[in-house]
């Protein structure tokens, strides 16, 4: 469990920086076209 735990902690913290991420992409090609 706590192997788990810590992908779970790890994917907790990916996500917030995958989602920044695409937002800033999204953006970029708003403004960009």
């Amino acid at each position: 469990m706590k192997c788990l735990e810590r992908v779970i902690m790890s994917i907790l913290q990916f996500i917030p920086n995958f989602m920044c991420y695409l937002w800033s992409g999204i953006g970029h090609r708003r403004t960009v076209g």
